[in-house]
């Protein structure tokens, strides 16, 4: 018997070193695997699920404000200018929206508190250059608007460069055919730059002269100040076939 316990202790001992002896089990895979895949499918569903639906409503958060930044806008046309401060932020507002119809818009609420204020002041100066500077920006993306070189051109003018002024307006004259809107514009700006106009723009306005005479329904345009000037500085004779 005393053999026999001494083989029994000496298995149990050889069991305990061997369990001594044993590498540790790493417990990080068994947890990686219970946390790991809850997190897994809560990042899916941010993914999937949220995300989408953040972006949608962030979205038409966005949609929202440039609506109401455009009815603002349109109530500044139509003469609803509110104060200095609103009117800044306003401009702002659209060029943040950066989309080039919204420069445009700015550059308008520009030249509209420049005449507010006073375009011979100083500070009226400023909302010309600040005019400028959106309409070139806004022109370097968008090169055929012709209602945007017009309005660089009388910038140009309001800010004493008669040069670039009438370089502006021959851009504008070339760009699109004939509007009567536009050119009322035109040709009101034409009389002022006229020294400074090169023979082409001036070829350009002779045409336009040519074509208002050829349509009745600008009748009114036909007696207007700027036209009976450009008559007698273009030597135009009316003829209704040609632009």
């Amino acid at each position: 018997t005393g053999a026999a316990s001494a083989r029994i202790s000496a298995r149990r001992n050889d069991t305990w070193g061997a369990a001594m002896n044993a590498p540790l089990r790493d417990p990080t895979q068994a947890d990686g695997l219970i946390f790991g895949l809850p997190m897994a499918i809560l990042a899916l569903v941010v993914l999937f699920v949220l995300v989408p639906a953040f972006a949608t409503n962030w979205s038409a958060e966005i949609e929202r404000e440039r609506l109401a930044l455009r009815q603002n806008y349109e109530r500044a046309l139509d003469g609803d200018l509110p104060v200095d401060i609103e009117l800044l932020s306003l401009g702002e507002g659209l060029r943040r929206t950066g989309e080039t119809d919204d420069r445009l818009r700015a550059a308008q609420l520009e030249l509209l508190w420049a005449q507010r204020l006073g375009v011979d002041s100083l500070r009226g100066l400023q909302r010309v250059i600040a005019a400028r500077t959106d309409l070139e920006a806004a022109l370097a993306r968008r090169p055929a608007d012709a209602y945007g070189w017009m309005k660089l051109a009388l910038a140009r003018h309001l800010m004493n460069e008669p040069d670039s002024a009438a370089a502006a307006l021959v851009v504008s004259l070339a760009t699109r055919r004939a509007d009567p809107r536009l050119t009322a514009l035109q040709l009101d700006l034409a009389v002022v730059l006229w020294d400074q106009l090169p023979p082409a723009a001036r070829r350009h306005l002779a045409a336009r002269l040519r074509w208002i005479d050829g349509e009745a329904s600008l009748a009114s345009l036909q007696q207007s100040h700027a036209v009976r000037v450009l008559r007698r500085k273009v030597g135009a004779v009316p003829n209704s076939g040609q632009r």
